[in-house]
Protein backbone atom coordinates (compact mmCIF):
# COMPACT_ATOMS: atom_id res chain seq x y z
CA UNK A 1 0.00 0.00 0.00
CA UNK A 2 1.41 3.35 -0.95
CA UNK A 3 1.58 6.33 1.38
CA UNK A 4 -1.00 8.41 -0.51
CA UNK A 5 -3.71 5.74 -0.08
CA UNK A 6 -3.10 5.77 3.66
CA UNK A 7 -3.19 9.56 3.68
CA UNK A 8 -6.47 9.64 1.73
CA UNK A 9 -8.00 7.09 4.11
CA UNK A 10 -6.97 9.19 7.08
CA UNK A 11 -8.48 12.31 5.50
CA UNK A 12 -11.74 10.49 4.83
CA UNK A 13 -11.92 9.47 8.50
CA UNK A 14 -11.22 13.06 9.57
CA UNK A 15 -13.99 14.33 7.29
CA UNK A 16 -16.46 11.85 8.78
CA UNK A 17 -15.47 12.87 12.31
CA UNK A 18 -15.81 16.54 11.37
CA UNK A 19 -19.30 15.99 9.95
CA UNK A 20 -20.33 14.03 13.04
CA UNK A 21 -19.14 16.77 15.39
CA UNK A 22 -20.89 19.43 13.34
CA UNK A 23 -24.14 17.44 13.41
CA UNK A 24 -23.96 16.93 17.18
CA UNK A 25 -23.26 20.63 17.73
CA UNK A 26 -26.29 21.52 15.61
CA UNK A 27 -28.52 19.19 17.62
CA UNK A 28 -27.13 20.59 20.88
CA UNK A 29 -27.77 24.17 19.71
CA UNK A 30 -31.39 23.32 18.87
CA UNK A 31 -31.86 21.75 22.30
CA UNK A 32 -30.36 24.81 24.03
CA UNK A 33 -32.61 27.21 22.10
CA UNK A 34 -35.65 25.12 22.93
CA UNK A 35 -34.73 25.03 26.61
CA UNK A 36 -34.16 28.79 26.61
CA UNK A 37 -37.56 29.41 25.02
CA UNK A 38 -39.22 27.14 27.56
CA UNK A 39 -37.57 28.89 30.52
CA UNK A 40 -38.26 32.44 29.32
CA UNK A 41 -42.03 32.07 28.92
CA UNK A 42 -44.36 32.98 31.77
CA UNK A 43 -47.40 30.86 30.95
CA UNK A 44 -47.52 27.29 29.66
CA UNK A 45 -48.74 28.38 26.24
CA UNK A 46 -46.02 31.00 25.96
CA UNK A 47 -43.35 28.52 27.06
CA UNK A 48 -44.34 26.05 24.33
CA UNK A 49 -44.70 28.82 21.75
CA UNK A 50 -41.25 30.29 22.50
CA UNK A 51 -39.63 26.86 22.60
CA UNK A 52 -40.99 26.01 19.15
CA UNK A 53 -40.51 29.48 17.70
CA UNK A 54 -36.85 29.58 18.72
CA UNK A 55 -36.33 26.34 16.77
CA UNK A 56 -37.82 27.81 13.61
CA UNK A 57 -35.94 31.09 13.77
Amino acid sequence: MSWWKVKMGFLAVLQMVNLSVRFLLEIFALAVYGYWGFKVGNTSIMKVFLALLSQLV
